[in-house]
């Protein structure tokens, strides 16, 4: 085995696999990217090697609801679908319960209406003003009453 001065370690690719990577263990998936290279290099159309990537994705995918259960499977695929579906905007329903009915009286500015439907609901000044927070939530609601 020769040693690499400059970058340090073994200068044999296969070292790691004691020389004989078709019937050694890759542990650590260093083979995985060679194997796509080396297929593309036998000639094996892009297709055909994510056909394979798939039918392994596949494989694995039904080995571990195999393994979790079906329960498990399921709440992680409407997890999933939840996520998928928000926007990231809040609704216009995304209220606390105790500003629901307020309204901005006449003539009164939105900051200090939102103040006086915090200081209603138990919210003592400083708020937390960012984005999501409880404040910006009631102030929302608000503008558009």
């Amino acid at each position: 085995m020769s040693i690499d001065p400059v970058n340090g370690g073994s200068c044999n690719r296969y070292d790691y696999v004691c020389a004989d990577p078709v019937n050694m263990l890759d542990l650590d998936g260093r083979m995985t990217v060679a194997a796509l290279v080396g297929a593309a290099g036998l000639g094996a159309s892009l297709g055909t090697v994510l056909t394979v990537i798939g039918a392994a994705a596949i494989v694995a995918i039904i080995g571990l609801i195999w393994w979790k259960g079906k329960n498990w499977a399921i709440r992680k695929v409407r997890t999933l679908w939840r996520e998928a579906r928000k926007s990231g905007k809040e609704k216009g329903n995304d209220v606390p319960s105790f500003a629901k009915g307020h309204r901005k009286k006449a003539g009164e500015s939105l900051d200090r209406a939102t103040d006086r439907v915090m200081k209603g609901g138990g919210y003592r000044p400083p708020y937390k003003k960012g984005p999501g927070s409880i404040y910006n939530k009631v102030r929302k609601y608000l503008s558009r009453n």
